[in-house]
């Protein structure tokens, strides 16, 4: 369901970080991705609203104010972990940090990208999605406490507001994903629900 590997934005960072593979240049290069990948990200979300009714549009917004609160805390919470937890280790955690950002960006201007096909997405039994969806925050719930751990006293509130706010754009972008496909069984919200936790995990 997601366009091939050869999107014009990966192209670009490939070349980019080739062309100037230190620390400070991949930087840049990851920035300026981050910000195509923004950009894309809105365009496809404003081609997605047009198509909206009322119920719709304030169901979409909800949606996009959930990420960009989760996107926020989300830069602080690597920043904590890759420019603090990690950087004594060596640059190479912050070039990562930035990397992780730009991934997540791409994640969600890929899924905006690729939202038609969720009118088709087939579920199963209740039962089982279900069974789906509690493995994978079952999962989720495991690398927090590991990364709560490894954190360390002083910055778990950070990772405390993160978990909020995923757990408020998860719930925001599985009822938009619901309005949008006009589905409302539950055994589709909750597909939705494990589909945005496993992206989650990959994160």
């Amino acid at each position: 369901l997601r366009p091939p590997r050869e999107n014009p934005i990966d192209v670009e960072l490939d070349a980019c970080m080739a062309k100037d593979p230190s620390t400070a240049g991949t930087i840049r290069c990851a920035d300026r991705a981050c910000r195509a990948w923004l950009e894309s990200a809105g365009r496809h979300g404003d081609a997605i609203r047009t198509k909206l009714d009322a119920k719709g549009k304030q169901s979409f917004d909800a949606a996009r104010t959930a990420w960009e609160r989760l996107y926020t805390a989300e830069q602080r919470l690597r920043e904590a972990v890759y420019g603090g937890l990690l950087a004594p280790e060596g640059t190479m955690w912050i070039v990562a940090g930035t990397l992780c950002v730009v991934s997540f960006v791409r994640e969600r201007a890929l899924d905006l990208e690729g939202a038609d096909a969720l009118r088709r997405a087939a579920t199963e039994s209740p039962e089982r999605e279900q069974a789906r969806f509690a493995d994978a925050d079952a999962a989720l719930n495991r690398e927090y406490r590991a990364l709560r751990e490894a954190i360390g006293p002083g910055n778990r509130q950070v990772l405390q507001l993160a978990q909020r706010e995923w757990i408020r754009y998860r719930d925001a972008e599985a009822a938009f994903r619901s309005d949008y496909s006009h589905r409302q069984d539950q055994p589709f919200r909750t597909l939705q629900k494990a589909l945005l936790t496993e992206s989650r995990l990959r994160q």
